[in-house]
């Protein structure tokens, strides 16, 4: 496996004068062995490591769910902006196949600049046919917000599809569908949900 520039660089600021790491050395060969696994991505390891920032332990569960939150903000404002194009583009498959092309091509250029490898296509052939079935959904949604997203307006569209999104976790946690970890639905649970209904109906007013 070749290591990137920044890692040859690495390598070579731990290696000694003797272009090898001797046992007279083990603590400088300790450590250029942790810094050559984690440029190189170990696995097991902590879900915030894979962030492009650092964020301290005892601090990631909640800054994961503000990253989530802050995402989640995302919805109504790409649902308005495609509600516009489509008084551009005239129809819902012509914009939604508009925007779906627009972050193809945006996620095609990350893919260049972060120089992410390619998969092998052996993986593609041995994937599990519903596998690709996110695609799909991914089109029925953005195909139905933007046809509901002028109607409705953004608080109810995007409560109510909070509320949809709700019912099906708790069913998929429930059973541990679709490679989710299995939780019930206690109590709690379905209390938090059935709030949720009261607040989209609250918002409807």
């Amino acid at each position: 496996m070749k290591l990137s520039r920044r890692g040859r660089r690495l390598a070579t600021a731990h290696a000694p004068p003797s272009g090898h790491v001797g046992l007279a050395q083990p603590r400088r060969a300790l450590q250029l062995m942790r810094d050559v696994r984690r440029l190189l991505g170990a696995r097991g390891q902590n879900p915030t490591q894979s962030l492009p920032f650092t964020i301290p332990p005892r601090y990631a569960p909640m800054s994961l769910v503000l990253l989530a939150i802050l995402i989640g903000a995302l919805l109504p404002v790409q649902a308005g902006v495609n509600a516009q194009l489509r008084l551009t583009l005239g129809h819902p498959l012509t914009t939604a196949f508009a925007s779906f092309l627009v972050g193809t091509i945006a996620l095609g250029l990350l893919l260049v600049v972060a120089r992410t490898p390619l998969p092998a296509p052996r993986a593609a052939v041995h994937t599990p046919v519903w596998y690709w079935v996110g695609g799909l959904l991914g089109a029925i949604y953005i195909c139905g917000v933007i046809v509901l997203a002028p109607r409705l307006g953004a608080a109810t569209l995007i409560a109510s599809v909070i509320a949809g999104q709700m019912l099906a976790s708790i069913v998929l946690d429930q059973f541990g569908w679709v490679g989710f970890t299995q939780h019930s639905a206690t109590p709690g649970r379905l209390l938090g949900v059935a709030l949720v209904m009261v607040g989209v109906r609250l918002v409807q007013q």
